[in-house]
């Protein structure tokens, strides 16, 4: 099975540094033109620079315009961490090269104006390609959905979205209840269907979303997919739990499923919040209570 999604990343990539060697140009040529001096570094350091820069930024903040299923208003927030990682790294490095001449902040101004639009545009453009591409039948994902549910019915409706790119191949165990019963005869003839229609249709993924009872069927059904490159995927049926989006977790060796995940578990957020008490604290006891106390 070939995947696209790779090629596409790459194409992403290779768009930003064409466009942001464009914008150092642009950038460059602008200062020219308008005859503003100052900048004392000439052009080579600073297209090197910029183009090293960015390598870290696109390995953090990974491409994710080629998801099926993404907002765009996500694609624009990792860009403007890509920006901004970029740009502490890029006058950092700078500093660092030319500490005692120092650089252009009309250069860097004018960089970074070009380059932001062009990168949110370029980005933009190629996820509605991508969308058109989806809706006239190519870069088409074949599933097949196994089991009953809200949540199977659901994900049904969900895949019949045509800029998403899904195209369901079959539907079984759908029905009433008494068809997911493991002792029952339309559980058997269901099961018969699905195992001999596998074979004659070639599908990338499978959802399934049949109970714990019916575990050694799904245990055969996870060991066909290995076997033959189609991507599994569990679905759990919490739909009437509601709509937020739950975290898996492990206690050993039992999967858990948390309804959020806590800010302040993170190290860094309970960092920034000691560093931020520790700040109003220290400042009211300058300012304000020094003045409750006088009084």
């Amino acid at each position: 099975m070939f995947d696209r999604s790779g090629m596409i990343q790459h194409w992403a990539v290779l768009g930003d540094f064409l466009w942001m060697n464009l914008a150092i140009l642009l950038a460059d040529n602008l200062q020219a033109s308008a005859g503003i001096s100052g900048n004392d570094i000439p052009l080579k350091p600073y297209w090197i620079l910029s183009n090293l820069c960015y390598i870290p930024c696109v390995s953090i903040f990974k491409v994710i315009l080629h998801y099926r299923i993404v907002r765009s208003e996500v694609i624009v927030g990792r860009l403007f961490c890509t920006i901004g990682l970029h740009m502490v790294l890029f006058l950092s490095a700078l500093s660092l090269i030319r500490i005692d001449e120092g650089f252009s902040s009309v250069y860097i101004a004018c960089f970074y104006g070009a380059f932001a639009p062009l990168l949110f545009a370029w980005r933009l453009l190629l996820r509605h390609f991508l969308k058109v591409c989806r809706m006239r039948g190519r870069n088409i994902c074949k599933v097949v959905l196994v089991g009953n549910g809200d949540n199977m019915v659901e994900l049904d409706a969900v895949m019949k979205d045509v800029m998403y790119g899904y195209k369901v191949e079959g539907i079984f165990f759908r029905g009433e209840a008494e068809i997911l019963s493991p002792a029952g005869k339309s559980y058997e003839a269901e099961l018969a269907r699905l195992k001999a229609w596998l074979p004659r249709h070639t599908v990338q993924e499978l959802y399934c979303g049949l109970p714990s009872v019916c575990h050694k069927d799904v245990l055969a059904l996870i060991r066909y997919c290995e076997n033959n490159m189609i991507r599994f995927y569990s679905v759990p049926n919490v739909c009437n739990y509601g709509k937020q989006r739950l975290q898996l977790n492990v206690l050993g060796e039992v999967p858990v499923l948390s309804i959020r995940r806590e800010p302040l578990r993170r190290p860094m957020n309970r960092l920034v919040k000691r560093s931020f008490d520790l700040v109003c604290s220290a400042l009211f006891l300058v300012t304000l209570f020094s003045c409750i106390i006088l009084c």
